[in-house]
C-alpha cells in the first residue's frame, strides 16, 4: 500500500524527490537498517592522509579516485584532455527511435532528465569519471517506490548523475551500489534496478567487480613528472633569480655572498617583483689606476637538464595514448603540414578508440534509463565525414546505375544492394507509393496498378459493368500483354456490336469472394495477406491463350461472357494452392469448377458469337491481384522470395568482407564492430519482416512484444561481435593464421538470419497451426526427425522448444543447427496430440547432396 502511495505521489509531484543525492530537495535520506554512517569519512579521512598516490585498489577505489581528482585540476594539459573528451561527447546530437508513445516519453525525458540538468551536463559529467575515476560513472534511476526496493517494470521517471566517489561497488548483487552522503555521511544501498553503472578499462581481477583503470590512472606516472617540469620552469622564470654574475679581478666567498644580498636588497627597494639587477663583485684591493678587467658570467644559460617542448610533445602523444585518441585531438602542434586528408583519417581514427568506446559506453548506460522499445543513438560523425559518406554512396550508385544499363544486373538487384550499404532506407521505401510495373521494364518494384491514362483504379470504368464491389483475387495481363490482346479483338467486337471490356480488366478470376459487404476489416486483411503469401510461394507462368468461347449461362441481365480460354498445366495446381490458403476466409460457398479464362465482352442471349482471331498464342503472368471493390493490389509471383534470398546473401558478404578486412589488417577492430553491428541491425529486421509475411503480417503490424524481442536479437547478437573480433585478430594474418576457419565461424552468423525468419513468423501468427517440415538432407537428426510432421500451435512451438533454443535451426538441436534446413510452415491438417517432446543436442552430422559438378 506504500508503495502505491508514494508511487501516486511521485506521479503527482517533482520525480526527484525520489533521489538519494544530497543535492535533490526533500531527498530521502536516511541509512538502512543494516549500514550505519561515518565509514565515508573514515576513507576519506585515510585517503587525505596520504602524502603519495593511494596505488589502484580493488576494494575501495575511492581514495585513489579523489587523488585523481585533484591531481587532474592541478596539471593544465591534463585538465584540458578531460575537457576535449567532455566537450567531444556532451556537443553529439542523438536520436531516438521506436513506436511513437515509448520515442515520445523518452525525448521528454531526455530533455531534462532530472535535478535541473539537461543530457549535455549529464552526458559531460558521465564522460569526466569514466575519463578521471577507476569506480566509473554511475547514474541513478527514479522509478516509483521505495528507494530500497525492488522496482520491478516500473518506468523511469528521472535519471541523475551521481558523484563516483560518493559510490562504492558492494559485493552484494541485489544492492550493488552504496552511496554515501557526502555531508553527513550517511550510506544508502541502491537497489540494481534504480542504478546504472560502467566503467573504463574494467580489470579482470574477480574483486573488481567492473572496477577499471581510467585515462588518469595511465598517464598518472608521466604526468606528475611533467607537472614537476612546468613547476620546475614556472619558478624559474616567475622568480626573482640572479640571471648573471658579474666580476672585477678575483673575489672571496664572503665577498660573492655580500654582493648577491646587496642585490636582493637593492631590488627590494626599488620594488621589483621579477626582475633583478646582475651585481657585480670588487677586489677591495685594487687600486684607481689598476687595469680595469671586468668578466660577465651568464648564469639563465646554464642547462635545466631537459628541453621543454620536445618533453611536451611527447608528453601530449602519451597524453592521447592513454585516452585512446589522435594526438591532434589534445596537441594540434603535433603534426605540421599535414593534409586535409591526413587530418581526416587521424579523425577516424581518434573516433574509432577511445572517443568510440567511450560513445558506446555513455550510450549502453543511457538506454537504460529509456523504456526498452526504444532505440537510443548518438551521431558522432562530421560534416566532412557526412560529406566523404555521400561521395562514396554516390560512387556506388552511379556504378549500379552502369551496371543496369550494361545488363550486368537488374534494377531490384540494384535497389537491394543500395539497401544493403545504406544509400536507400527500406523503411523509407516502404512506405512510398511503389510506381507501376511495365512489360518494358518487368524488373520495377510491384505496385498499385493504373489506367493507360494514369487515373487511379477506383476511377468509374467506362464498360458495360458497373462500378466494381465484389472481392476476389485474380491474374491481371501484364500491361504490354493486354493492349495487344485488346487491338486484335476489339474491331471484331465493335463490327459485332459489343461493347469490349477494357484492356486493364483483362483477368483470370481465379477466386470469387462475394460482396466487400460480405466482410470486416479484420476477414479483408485475411483474404488479402492470404493472395500475397501464395504470390510469395510462387513463381512466374507461361500460359497459351485459346480460341473464343462464350458461357450461355445467363449473366442477370440477360446477358452471356464472351471469353479467350487460358491453358497453363500450372494453373489449376496454382489455383488450388489459393483456394486452400483461402477458403477458411470466405464468406460464400464455392458451388461453379474452375474454367480459366479471360472475359473481354457481353452479348445478348440472342447474339450469334463473332469469329475473332487471335495472333497471339502465349502471355507470361508475373503478378497475382487481390481486388477489393475498385481498389487492386498487385504481388509480384516468386519477387520477394528472390528478395529474400539476396538480402541473407547481402547478411553473408557483409560478414565474410568484415572478417577478411580485419584478418588482413584492411580493417580496425572498431571498423570491424561497426561493419557487422550495421549489417545485424539492418538485416534483422528484414529477416522478421521475411518470417512475419509468411503470415500476412507486415512490419507497420508488429506487436509491442515483437518489437522487444526483435530489439533483443539485435542487441545480443552485437554483443558477441567483440569476442569474435579479437579471436579474429588472435588468427590474424599478422600472426600467420588461416583465413578459412574464420569465415566458416562467419557463416555461423549467416545462420541466425534463417533463426530470426522462423521466430518473427512463429511470434507473428502465434495462434495459427505450424507443421515441422523437413530440409533438404540426406540424414535427418534426432531432434528434427523427432519434430518432423508435428503439428502444434505456433505459440505451443515458442513455449516448449524456444527455452532449449530448439527451433529450426536453433543451437539446441542434436545437429546444433547450423547445417538445419527444416522449418516450421503453415498447415490445416489436425494438431498433434500432446505436448513437443524435448529432444537436446548430441553428436549429429548433417549430410546435404552432392552439387552437381560445374
Amino acid at each position: 500500500m506504500t508503495d502505491n502511495l508514494l508511487e501516486l505521489e511521485v506521479k503527482a509531484a517533482d520525480p526527484s524527490r525520489l533521489s538519494v543525492q544530497s543535492r535533490a530537495d526533500d531527498s530521502l535520506f536516511a541509512p538502512t537498517s543494516d549500514v550505519n554512517g561515518n565509514g565515508g569519512l573514515f576513507w576519506l579521512t585515510m585517503g587525505s592522509a596520504l602524502d603519495e598516490e593511494p596505488q589502484w585498489n580493488a576494494i575501495y577505489p575511492n581514495w585513489r579516485d579523489r587523488y585523481l581528482l585533484n591531481f587532474s585540476r592541478s596539471e593544465g594539459m591534463l585538465a584540458s584532455a578531460i575537457y576535449s573528451m567532455k566537450s567531444r561527447i556532451g556537443t553529439l546530437d542523438y536520436t531516438v527511435n521506436g513506436p511513437p508513445r515509448a520515442k515520445k516519453f523518452a525525448q521528454d525525458l531526455l530533455k531534462s532528465p532530472g535535478l535541473g540538468e539537461g543530457l549535455r551536463s549529464t552526458v559531460q559529467k558521465l564522460s569526466g569519471d569514466l575519463n578521471s575515476s577507476d569506480n566509473g560513472a554511475f547514474i541513478e534511476l527514479w522509478r516509483p517506490g521505495k528507494p530500497d526496493s525492488d522496482a520491478g517494470d516500473r518506468p523511469v521517471l528521472g535519471f541523475a548523475h551521481l558523484d563516483s566517489r560518493q559510490c562504492w561497488r558492494s559485493f552484494d548483487p541485489e544492492f550493488p551500489v552504496w552511496y554515501t552522503h557526502p555531508v553527513t555521511a550517511q550510506i544508502r544501498k541502491l537497489h540494481r534496478s534504480r542504478v546504472v553503472m560502467d566503467s573504463n578499462n574494467p580489470q579482470s581481477v574477480e574483486l573488481a567487480r567492473g572496477i577499471g583503470f581510467c585515462a588518469v590512472s595511465r598517464i598518472l606516472l608521466m604526468s606528475r613528472t611533467f607537472r614537476s617540469m612546468q613547476i620546475f620552469l614556472n619558478e624559474k622564470v616567475s622568480g626573482r633569480f640572479t640571471r648573471a654574475i658579474g666580476a672585477v679581478n678575483g673575489l672571496t666567498a664572503s665577498q660573492f655572498r655580500k654582493a648577491l644580498q646587496a642585490n636582493d636588497a637593492e631590488s627590494d627597494a626599488r620594488g621589483f617583483q621579477v626582475y633583478k639587477d646582475i651585481p657585480f663583485f670588487f677586489n677591495p684591493s685594487g687600486q684607481a689606476n689598476d687595469e680595469i678587467k671586468i668578466f660577465l658570467q651568464d648564469l639563465a644559460s646554464i642547462p635545466d637538464g631537459f628541453v621543454f617542448r620536445d618533453d611536451a610533445d611527447l608528453y601530449a602523444y602519451i597524453l592521447a595514448f592513454a585516452f585512446g585518441v589522435d594526438a591532434r585531438e589534445f596537441w594540434p602542434a603535433s603534426q605540421s603540414g599535414a593534409t586535409k586528408a591526413d587530418a581526416s583519417v587521424q579523425n577516424m581514427k581518434a573516433q574509432g578508440r577511445g572517443i568510440g568506446d567511450q560513445i558506446q559506453t555513455i550510450t549502453g548506460m543511457l538506454r537504460k534509463c529509456l523504456p526498452a522499445t526504444v532505440e537510443f543513438e548518438f551521431d558522432y560523425t562530421d560534416d566532412d565525414q557526412d560529406l566523404l559518406a555521400a561521395q562514396i554512396n554516390q560512387a556506388r550508385a552511379t556504378t549500379y546505375d552502369m551496371m543496369v544499363k550494361n545488363g550486368s544486373i537488374s534494377a531490384q538487384e540494384s535497389r537491394a544492394m543500395s539497401i544493403a550499404v545504406g544509400i536507400l532506407d527500406q523503411t523509407v521505401l516502404d512506405t512510398m507509393v511503389a510506381p507501376a510495373t511495365s512489360d518494358s521494364n518487368p524488373d520495377m518494384p510491384p505496385a498499385t496498378p493504373a489506367l493507360p491514362d494514369g487515373k487511379p483504379d477506383d476511377a468509374a470504368q467506362p464498360v458495360t459493368k458497373a462500378g466494381h464491389t465484389g472481392v476476389m483475387a485474380a491474374l491481371y495481363l501484364p500491361k504490354m500483354a493486354a493492349d495487344l490482346l485488346y487491338e486484335q479483338v476489339a474491331p471484331g467486337l465493335v463490327k459485332a456490336g459489343i461493347v469490349p471490356t477494357q484492356p486493364d480488366e483483362y483477368h483470370v478470376t481465379l477466386v470469387y469472394a462475394g460482396d466487400t459487404s460480405s466482410y470486416d476489416a479484420a476477414q479483408q486483411r485475411e483474404l488479402q495477406n492470404g493472395t500475397a503469401e501464395v504470390a510469395l510461394q510462387s513463381q512466374p507462368f507461361n500460359a497459351l491463350l485459346g480460341g473464343v468461347g462464350r458461357f450461355t449461362t445467363n449473366e442477370g441481365d440477360g446477358t452471356n461472357a464472351l471469353y479467350i480460354s487460358i491453358d497453363s498445366a500450372y494453373l489449376p495446381e496454382f489455383r488450388q494452392k489459393l483456394f486452400d490458403r483461402l477458403k477458411f476466409h470466405l464468406a460464400i460457398e464455392q458451388t461453379h469448377g474452375f474454367t480459366a479464362h479471360i472475359t473481354i465482352g457481353y452479348l445478348s442471349a440472342e447474339q450469334e458469337t463473332p469469329n475473332i482471331f487471335l495472333q497471339m498464342s502465349s502471355v507470361q503472368f508475373d503478378h497475382l491481384s487481390f481486388a477489393w471493390g475498385n481498389t487492386v493490389w498487385r504481388y509480384p509471383l516468386g519477387t520477394a522470395i528472390s528478395a529474400a534470398k539476396k538480402s541473407v546473401n547481402m547478411y553473408r558478404k557483409s560478414m565474410r568482407d568484415a572478417t577478411r578486412g580485419l584478418w588482413s589488417g584492411a580493417l580496425t577492430l572498431y571498423d570491424f564492430h561497426e561493419t557487422m553491428g550495421s549489417a545485424i541491425r539492418r538485416q534483422f529486421p528484414l529477416a522478421w519482416n521475411e518470417g512475419a509475411a509468411k503470415f500476412g503480417i507486415t512490419d507497420t503490424e508488429r506487436s509491442d512484444e515483437e518489437e522487444q524481442r526483435l530489439t533483443l536479437e539485435i542487441n545480443t547478437e552485437i554483443s558477441y561481435i567483440a569476442g569474435f573480433g579479437l579471436d579474429i585478430i588472435d588468427g590474424s594474418k599478422a600472426n600467420d593464421g588461416a583465413l578459412q576457419p574464420l569465415l566458416n565461424r562467419a557463416e555461423l552468423w549467416v545462420n541466425t538470419y534463417e533463426r530470426i525468419v522462423s521466430l518473427a513468423g512463429t511470434m507473428a501468427a502465434a495462434d495459427q497451426k505450424g507443421e515441422w517440415f523437413y530440409g533438404d538432407t540426406k540424414d535427418h537428426c534426432p531432434s528434427c526427425s523427432g519434430y518432423a510432421e508435428r503439428v502444434y500451435r505456433n505459440s505451443t512451438w515458442r513455449k516448449y522448444l524456444e527455452p532449449y533454443d530448439l527451433m529450426p535451426k536453433g543451437k539446441g538441436l542434436a545437429c546444433g543447427g547450423w547445417l538445419c534446413d527444416c522449418s516450421i510452415k503453415p498447415t490445416d491438417k489436425p494438431i498433434t496430440r500432446g505436448r513437443p517432446p524435448i529432444i537436446q543436442k548430441m553428436l549429429h552430422i548433417h549430410i546435404h547432396p552432392e552439387a552437381p559438378s560445374a
